[in-house]
């Protein structure tokens, strides 16, 4: 699956409304999973692909600890949305465990994240895009 297959939909009401997805139970409003996107491709290049990530690494933000709580929360929760439905070529370390989550790269996949992250950050880079919303960036 690739970001831009991700279908998001309408939510109406007195607590959140706009687009997003449940994921786990809880909503995640669409521009978590735009911007934890973002971090990721913008982090992609510095990372070791080979080994253990966490959502901090993989959004790696140098104001993360300045964020609430719950923001650290939804962007791990988008995180985690794109490993299960393998939108990262990543799997689970701690999976059914509380706290934050880990991942590994998969053991037959494990080069394919570079590779592609490293086609999408270039072409982001080549378009001159300054608008990084899925429907503007060619894959």
């Amino acid at each position: 699956m690739k970001f831009e297959d991700i279908k998001f939909f309408e939510r109406s009401g007195p607590k959140a409304s706009g687009f997003g997805l449940y994921t786990g139970g809880y909503w995640v409003p669409r521009d978590f999973f735009v911007e934890a996107w973002t971090m990721i491709l913008a982090s992609s290049p510095t990372l070791t692909w080979h080994g253990k990530q966490t959502t901090v690494t993989l959004c790696s933000d140098p104001g993360w600890k300045e964020r609430h709580p719950v923001e650290r929360q939804t962007l791990g929760r988008a995180v985690k949305y794109f490993v299960v439905n393998e939108v990262l070529d990543l799997e689970e370390a701690n999976k059914g465990k509380g706290g934050p989550r880990r991942y590994n790269p998969l053991t037959d996949k494990s080069r394919l994240p570079e590779i592609h992250l490293g086609v999408v950050a270039a072409n982001i880079r080549n378009q001159g895009v300054t608008d990084r919303s899925p429907s503007a960036i060619e894959i």
